[in-house]
């Protein structure tokens, strides 16, 4: 499996659709900053020691808080757990409840990283089909009795590549299942609260009570990518044996000092309305990115409009492998993520994700109109 390389948005001669992060506009720097300030003033010796292994009760219980506003779903600190993001929640699962030789499930398509993550643990990948109406719940039980996976690993919530939503019905459905064959289902919900309607959405391990679930949520879509914050949410047993891991319980909790601001963040009462401006901004950008990619790749193309996330998931009707595409177009000044790259079983070659996260609606625009024009030149072999 090719790893795929770190990139940022911060070349000015590319429109890198590719890149799945923030920009500077979706950052509250001056928010930040103020709460930061406010905290240094307060320091105490006990601020900058070794903190609780699952995080201090000052960070969990606003953000247990924080949660139930905005799910409008009852949240205990108790169920909470502090992580420096979901990557580094992802590896400790994968230290505390698997051997390497392990088989982990995985729905196609899913995120590259948590690849990378599960074959760096000596992890076996299987792949599981998810369509728009949901997992494919047969095809993931025959797969459990061949396999007998340790984990089940899942994007519910606009899913990082295809920006749709598994339905409540299938969601239940999966997690009944893996309970019965006692498969820990491993939820990544970085885009829980990225809802351009309503309320964000409930964590599967909330919305399911089953000690069988563990729900990843992150700061990094949020606030910022560079503060490390997020946590783990499931039953306090399964938190417990996280935490009881020896480099966790050794050095006490990951990013005591990013908690710390987070928290006074949350107790400030400022990351609901920050949220709020985010998810006004994502949806205006995933409007137009819609409508460029109607008159763009109208002819081309299939996808759905997203409702929420950062994710648009495009696939050609011509058999045009888009990997092997990309030089060409990317030295046109465009990129996107091809679709092999989010196969653990070498599928979808035919398809790529592109992310409005990363850019300004002027280069969205800009970007869109240089990648249906190059794509239709490879469609017509010029």
């Amino acid at each position: 499996m090719t790893r795929i390389a770190f990139e940022r948005a911060d070349d000015d001669d590319l429109i890198n659709f590719a890149v799945g992060q923030p920009d500077r506009t979706l950052i509250a720097v001056d928010k930040i900053q103020a709460s930061l300030s406010t905290l240094k003033a307060d320091l105490t010796p006990q601020s900058l020691n070794y903190g609780l292994p699952r995080g201090e009760d000052s960070f969990l219980a606003p953000l247990a808080r924080f949660l139930t506003h905005e799910t409008g779903v009852d949240t205990q600190p108790d169920h909470l757990m502090l992580t420096a993001g979901s990557s580094q929640a992802l590896d400790m699962i994968c230290l505390a409840f698997t051997e390497p030789g392990d088989t982990v499930l995985i729905e196609d398509a899913s995120y590259f990283l948590a690849f990378q993550i599960f074959k760096d643990r000596g992890l076996q990948l299987v792949s599981v089909p998810r369509d728009a109406g949901g997992i494919d719940l047969a095809a993931l039980q025959s797969l459990i009795e061949t396999h007998r996976p340790k984990l089940f690993y899942t994007i519910p919530f606009y899913s990082n590549p295809r920006g749709d939503s598994l339905p409540v019905e299938n969601l239940v459905d999966v997690v009944t299942l893996c309970e019965k064959t006692s498969t820990l289902v491993v939820s990544d919900e970085a885009y829980q609260c990225l809802n351009f309607d309503g309320r964000a959405c409930a964590s599967i391990a909330n919305r399911t009570s089953s000690d069988w679930v563990l729900s990843l949520g992150t700061f990094s879509k949020i606030l910022a990518p560079g503060l490390r914050v997020g946590w783990l949410e499931g039953p306090p047993e399964r938190l417990n044996e996280l935490a009881n891991l020896g480099w966790v319980n050794s050095g006490g909790a990951v990013n005591q000092w990013g908690s710390l601001l987070v928290a006074r963040m949350l107790e400030d009462q400022i990351v609901s309305p920050i949220l709020t401006q985010i998810r006004q901004t994502l949806a205006t950008r995933a409007s137009l990115m819609h409508e460029g990619l109607l008159a763009s790749l109208g002819e081309l193309a299939h996808w759905h409009k997203p409702a929420g996330g950062y994710f648009f998931w495009i696939e050609l009707k011509a058999d045009i492998d888009t990997q092997q595409t990309l030089p060409a177009i990317r030295a046109k000044g465009v990129g996107y993520q091809p679709g092999v790259t989010f196969s653990a079983e070498d599928q979808f070659h035919s398809a790529f994700r592109l992310s409005y996260a990363a850019y300004p609606e002027s280069k969205i625009t800009e970007g869109l109109a240089i990648l249906g024009q190059s794509l239709k030149d490879v469609v017509s072999g010029r």
